[in-house]
């Protein structure tokens, strides 16, 4: 997936217009619209941070090194902690990174038990 296409899914995701997403990340709209559209392949780093934090994730996410955020490439139990409207907030990207990495008897964690008690013990 490019950049720009990858940058208009997690805006639109989080709900936001480009209007609203250039104003959140103080950058100009046309800039971000030659992003999504592909016209600027190569933004800066400074962009992409601010960018990131106007989305709520990493720069990592955005460039696609992140760990996916769709729900099909994740174990069913930690789809569930985030479909829990109780926990879904608070679980944040580099929470999802984390429980990801922990391994229990030498597999990753698996029902949304796991995922949440990984998640309270840390």
């Amino acid at each position: 997936m490019e950049i720009g296409e990858r940058l208009r899914q997690i805006r639109k995701r989080i709900g936001l217009t480009q209007r609203e997403a250039a104003k959140q990340s103080g950058m100009a709209f046309q800039y971000l619209s030659d992003l999504e559209c592909g016209r600027n392949t190569n933004p800066s780093l400074a962009s992409l941070r601010r960018l990131a934090e106007a989305y709520g994730v990493g720069v990592d996410d955005l460039v696609g090194h992140g760990v996916p955020r769709d729900p099909a490439a994740m174990p069913p139990g930690l789809r569930e902690l985030l479909d829990d409207p109780e926990w879904a907030d608070q679980v944040t990207t580099d929470w999802v990174e984390t429980l990801l990495r922990i391994k229990c008897g030498g597999r990753g964690l698996q029902t949304k038990h796991d995922f949440l008690e990984a998640f309270l013990a840390l």
